[in-house]
C-alpha cells in the first residue's frame, strides 16, 4: 500500500518492479524534470549574459511507459530529452551560466549520475553552473557537489543517510496460491530467481550486495569530497550525522550560500557582472 491507498503488486505488465532496486537515501520514488527552453535575460547586456534554468522542483511518480496507466498516473519523459536541452544550452554562444533548482530529486542511481555527468561536461565547457536546493539529501548533494557554487534555501530541510538495497521476496505468496517455483542456480551468487525461490536474501546474495554498496557509498563520498574540495572522512562524518540545519550543512562545506529563490536572479546578474 504506498501513501496515495493504491495497492500495487508485482506482476504482469508491472513485472520490472519485482526485484531489486538501489535507492538513495530511501527518499521517495518522486521526479518531474523541466527544462525552461528560453533562456532568462539578465540586466546585463553585453554578449552572453543570458542564462538558462533547469528546473527538478516539482514530483512525479517514477512510473513510466505503459505501467503509468496501470496506476493512473502519466508516464514522465526519459533523461535524453533533458539531456538534449542541456547540451543546447552548452553550445548557446548567449548562455553564460545555468541554474538548476532542486527540491526532491526522485532519480535512481544511473539516472543521478548520467545527470551529474551531463552537467560536468557543461560546467567544463567554462561556463557557470549553480544548484539551488529546498532539500538536500544524498542524491540532491551529490548532484550538486557538481556545480560551481552550491545555494540552499534558508528554510531547506537537510536529511543525509546513506544507500540502500531493497528486494521483493514472492515465495510465501506463492505458498499460500499453491504455486511451486522450480528453477536451477549454478554458483553461490546466482541469485536473479531468489525473489521466487525465497523469503529472503541467501548468504551469498546478502554478501554481494554489502560489498556493490560498500563499493557505491565509497564512491560516492570520494567524488563529492573531490568535487566540494574537502576530504572524504568530513563528508561522511555529516552523513553519519544525518540531521542537521541548513546553517551547519555550509559551515561543514556542502553549501556554498542560503538564498531564497528570488535572490537567485540578482546574485547570478552580480556574479557575472564580476567575471
Amino acid at each position: 500500500m504506498d501513501p496515495g491507498g493504491q495497492f500495487r503488486l508485482g506482476f504482469g505488465a508491472a513485472l520490472s518492479q519485482v526485484g531489486t532496486s538501489v535507492m538513495l537515501g530511501g527518499g521517495a520514488s518522486s521526479m518531474q524534470v523541466r527544462f525552461v527552453g528560453a533562456p532568462e535575460r539578465t540586466v546585463l547586456r553585453f554578449p552572453g549574459s543570458h542564462y538558462a534554468t533547469l528546473d527538478l522542483s516539482r514530483t512525479l511518480d517514477v512510473v513510466r511507459s505503459a505501467r503509468g496507466a496501470l496506476t493512473g498516473i502519466e508516464a514522465m519523459p526519459g533523461l535524453v530529452p533533458l539531456i538534449e536541452a542541456v547540451q543546447e544550452a552548452e553550445r548557446d554562444p548567449e548562455i553564460a551560466a545555468l541554474v538548476v533548482r532542486v527540491n526532491a530529486l526522485g532519480m535512481g542511481l544511473a539516472e543521478v549520475e548520467e545527470m551529474r555527468d551531463v552537467l560536468a561536461r557543461f560546467k567544463a565547457s567554462g561556463k557557470l553552473l549553480w544548484v539551488h536546493v529546498d532539500r538536500l539529501d544524498l542524491p540532491t548533494a551529490y548532484l550538486a557537489s557538481v556545480a560551481d557554487r552550491v545555494l540552499m534555501h534558508p528554510m531547506a530541510s537537510v536529511v543525509l543517510t546513506g544507500v540502500a538495497e531493497e528486494k521483493t521476496y514472492l515465495r510465501g505468496l506463492l505458498d499460500r496460491i499453491g504455486i511451486q517455483p522450480q528453477f536451477v542456480a549454478i554458483g553461490r551468487y546466482k541469485s536473479a530467481m531468489e525473489t521466487f525461490e525465497r523469503t529472503g536474501p541467501s548468504d551469498g546474495d546478502r554478501e554481494q550486495t554489502r560489498a556493490m554498496l560498500e563499493d557505491t557509498w565509497s564512491r560516492l563520498l570520494g567524488e563529492m569530497a573531490r568535487a566540494r574540495k574537502t576530504d572524504q572522512p568530513r563528508i561522511e562524518s555529516a552523513f553519519r550525522r544525518g540531521v542537521f540545519t541548513p546553517g551547519q550543512a555550509m559551515d561543514i562545506g556542502l553549501v556554498d550560500e542560503l538564498a531564497e529563490h528570488d535572490q537567485l536572479r540578482p546574485l547570478l546578474e552580480k556574479f557575472l557582472a564580476r567575471s
